[in-house]
């Protein structure tokens, strides 16, 4: 089946097409397809990167998925962010964009991805506007996706993090610098080691340890104290319906 969803010219058999254009017409429906597609993805040679699928814009995923962003209902507003980033839909980009900073967690998180993946190096300084809390699991997954990108470092993006007074935006700023080693900042890492702010200065610690810097001065360094969070496809509508109308 791959050659569908390589080859815009690959006919596809008419009762192939109109059973797929009536699943992605329900919600549920909408959503397998759109899961499958991602394993697709994954395993098919794509043409072009960060081009959808062919058959994402022939069955009309691309506007539902759209419609869906503008949804009173959180858990399909981020799943249709989330789909939309997974399947290189691009031009719901505006439309996600606004959702950075929502009061949602699972919403804010899954823009907050998007916008990596759209923009890579180029998103960071919009991180550094964010007033709510960015947790660590977040965090791990943003630089993941920076890692994955192939596009080249720009350490000049870091500096609005740098500068932020949301302490998780700095934090996550810091993160960056260790993760890509960019040893221009490592004194700035170097100065909160001694942060008034004890969080600051814990992760100051463990990212000069994992640099080879400096010792932990006796400090204990663990992931003991960590919440990890669920990605938002295994979290269920049910458990959180007071934030179904934003």
């Amino acid at each position: 089946m791959g050659q569908y969803f390589n080859n815009a010219d690959t006919p596809l058999r008419n009762s192939y097409y109109k059973r797929l254009k009536a699943q992605v017409a329900t919600t549920k429906g909408l959503w397998y397809v759109c899961q499958q597609l991602i394993k697709v993805k994954g395993i098919v040679s794509i043409p072009d990167k960060d081009i959808p699928f062919p058959i994402v814009s022939l069955l009309g995923i691309d506007n539902l998925l759209e419609k869906k962003l503008s949804s009173r209902n959180w858990h399909h507003k981020a799943l249709s962010i989330q789909y939309s980033y997974e399947l290189d839909i691009t031009a719901n980009y505006k439309k996600i964009h606004e959702y950075i900073n929502s009061s949602n967690i699972f919403v804010r998180r899954e823009a907050q991805l998007a916008m990596v993946v759209f923009m890579d190096w180029e998103s960071l300084p919009f991180f550094a506007k964010l007033t709510y809390p960015i947790s660590l699991w977040q965090q791990i997954r943003i630089i993941e996706k920076l890692k994955s990108s192939k596009k080249p470092i720009k350490p000049e993006a870091l500096n609005s993090l740098l500068k932020s007074k949301n302490t998780d935006v700095l934090e996550l700023g810091m993160r960056l610098v260790a993760a890509f080693n960019i040893e221009r900042e490592f004194e700035m890492i170097k100065s909160h080691a001694q942060d008034h702010d004890t969080k600051l200065a814990d992760v100051a610690l463990e990212l000069l340890v994992q640099l080879n810097i400096s010792k932990p001065l006796n400090k204990e360094l663990t992931f003991s104290n960590k919440t990890f969070e669920l990605p938002i496809s295994y979290v269920g509508q049910n458990d959180y319906q007071q934030n179904d109308k934003l």
